[in-house]
């Protein structure tokens, strides 16, 4: 009977919880509690955390009635933070709002208990009186990522049946016959060298989403997609909620394919569609026509895919604005989860920047952007990124990873990939040349490049995928996964901020409207300066 009240009263206070937290972080903002500072809605690996305090490397959560129901999960995710070296407190909503100096005493005991000396970090832009970080305190302190982000795993098959001329992606036409089986072998070679490399830095993590992507890794049958996937499921641990994503193209596939596709264990498509007017495909050198597009997206549809992206883009060649719209309006009618909606540009060295083909001029572009935008709105899709909308709850997991600057092993002809460890951010990138790679299978040679990202260039890092995003993402992400303290990027936040191409919020990385519509002017601004300047 007590149980059964407990559990009643708790779900009555899942209304309160917005009102606690924001009693809550009041007085963990405006409190000195002993020298240490609080950041609220931080991400600690694959966790966002209410309130922590890194310094001292104490979490506080607060527990409304949903907890109750879910105590299993709340013990694993404090087993997770308490692995990282964190100390988890959690206050019921109620004791927040009611007995908030109880809860605050207890704070302020255990944050002296586990760290009597603090060397609190500044609040990210607090007050403009904040001086910079030289750059040789930089030099001398090298960033430690006081958290590890979540680690996903690119996979690229490198061929498609033809290269179309405005693609720069590393991917080559088909001329003779794939080696399909001798590709799949040298992927999990890769990932295990890979895994082998990395060490420690891999120990513990879940691979929260999978993405193949080419080339066109739909010409690969449904059986090596599943020997990939539970290749790497027996070299990694994966999350229970895992994503994986193929990128397919409409001409390339059929019913039977689907089936097998999920039953692999590929839990959404990606299909590049690019346009419904079979003129525009025709200029854009698809090998699909319109009817085949929607035809391939029922087909996943009937084989029981629920989650589908569509890929767009607009200022085509010759394009109108309506021609834009009509496009957008045929694919909300096929009811994607997701849709891509990219511009046309001409990347140096296809074909299409060699011998410009005729396209609508910037003015027209933005128009098209803007009226598409509305559009996609109307129907429900919210944008979240640059060139991402989507349904609610039906983000690209693994894109998001990729702009919040999280983790990713990339295996295959031309991946690239980012690990982090306790003392630095790695990337590795893999030989181009499908051939090359597979006669290196397994070995050093796999490798075009590796390098550690200097000090220096970790800001610009960070804003270039995280500005990227609508909602921003939150100033503890910057200092938990660059390793560097918040006044590093106090000049450029500043200045950012006086244009107006920044949100004035101290918790936030969040562009403006302005700032959005100028993202290469704003991401630019923390370009680390030139040593000859």
């Amino acid at each position: 009977m007590a149980e059964r009240r407990k559990i009643a009263n708790a779900r009555s206070l899942r209304r309160q919880s917005p009102d606690a937290e924001r009693r809550l972080w009041r007085f963990l903002r405006n409190r000195q509690l002993g020298g240490y500072r609080f950041r609220r809605q931080v991400p600690l690996g694959r966790y966002v955390a209410d309130f922590a305090c890194m310094e001292a490397k104490v979490v506080v959560e607060l527990n409304g009635g949903q907890h109750v129901e879910r105590a299993a999960e709340d013990a694993a995710r404090t087993q997770y933070l308490t692995r990282g070296g964190f100390q988890v407190l959690r206050f019921w909503n109620d004791d927040a709002l009611l007995r908030t100096e109880e809860v605050l005493e207890q704070i302020l005991r255990t944050l002296r208990d586990t760290s009597p000396h603090p060397d609190p970090l500044p609040q990210a832009g607090e007050g403009d009186s904040t001086p910079a970080t030289p750059r040789r305190a930089m030099d001398r302190e090298p960033p430690q990522p006081v958290w590890l982000p979540p680690l996903a795993l690119y996979v690229h098959i490198p061929w498609c049946v033809k290269k179309c001329p405005y693609c720069d992606f590393n991917s080559h036409g088909l001329r003779a016959a794939m080696p399909e089986r001798e590709y799949v072998a040298a992927l999990l070679a890769d990932l295990d060298a890979d895994r082998k490399d990395f060490g420690a830095a891999l120990d513990g993590r879940e691979i929260i989403s999978v993405f193949f992507g080419g080339g066109t890794p739909s010409l690969f049958a449904p059986e090596s997609i599943a020997t990939i996937l539970d290749g790497a499921r027996t070299r990694l641990p994966f999350a229970r909620d895992y994503e994986v994503t193929l990128e397919t193209n409409p001409g390339t596939v059929e019913h039977g394919r689907f089936d097998g596709y999920l039953a692999a264990g590929v839990n959404r498509v990606s299909f590049g569609v690019q346009s419904f007017a079979d003129d525009k495909l025709h200029a854009l050198g698809r090998i699909h026509s319109a009817a085949e597009a929607e035809a391939a997206v029922k087909l996943a549809q009937a084989a029981g895919y629920t989650n589908i992206n569509l890929d767009l883009m607009y200022a085509l060649p010759r394009q109108t604005l309506d021609g834009a719209l009509a496009d957008i309006r045929h694919a909300i009618a096929l009811a994607p989860t997701h849709i891509s909606h990219y511009q046309l540009t001409l990347e140096p060295g296809t074909p299409f920047a060699k011998r410009p083909p005729p396209l609508p001029d910037d003015d027209a572009a933005w128009d098209m952007q803007e009226a598409c935008q509305a559009e996609l709105a109307a129907a429900g899709y919210a944008q979240y990124e640059v060139s991402a909308y989507a349904q609610p709850g039906r983000r690209c997991r693994h894109n998001l990873n990729y702009w919040q600057f999280g983790d990713y092993l990339g295996i295959g002809a031309g991946a690239h990939g980012k690990v982090s460890d306790a003392h630095a951010v790695r990337r590795r990138w893999k030989t181009r040349s499908p051939i090359a790679y597979l006669q290196a299978t397994g070995s050093p040679r796999r490798i075009g490049g590796d390098e550690t990202v200097a000090r220096e260039q970790l800001p610009f890092e960070f804003m270039l995928n995280a500005l990227r995003l609508n909602d921003g993402i939150g100033m503890g992400a910057f200092t938990a996964y660059t390793g560097l303290p918040a006044t590093a990027i106090a000049a450029p936040l500043r200045e950012a901020r006086a244009r107006g191409w920044l949100q004035d919020d101290p918790t936030r990385l969040q562009p403006t409207a302005l700032g959005r519509r100028f993202l290469n002017d704003l991401i630019e601004v923390f370009l680390p300066e030139s040593p000859h300047a």
